[in-house]
């Protein structure tokens, strides 16, 4: 059994297809930051990309229930919160 932990996503206009299925999403990255050779760098968690845990499906509300289901050709996308 897998426990499923929630991302923040935002699955834009063209983001369904007309089968219904999520086509594009974009999921907030968990950012870390890290030093190489006195240079920073922005790492993300790649949560959404491991193969034990794939998209399960989308919650559009607090119900937990699932709303929307990823097309098997679900492209994936980051996105970062700007101050």
């Amino acid at each position: 059994q897998h426990h499923w932990h929630p991302y923040d996503a935002i699955i834009p206009d063209e983001g369904i297809a007309r089968s219904g299925y999520v086509k594009i999403v974009w999921v907030k990255a968990v950012i870390e930051s890290i030093e190489i050779d006195n240079q920073d760098f922005a790492l993300i968690d790649p949560y959404v990309h491991d193969t034990e845990q794939w998209i399960q499906g989308f919650m559009l509300d607090s119900t937990n229930l699932i709303r929307l289901l990823p097309s098997p050709k679900i492209e994936v996308k980051y996105f970062q919160r700007t101050t």
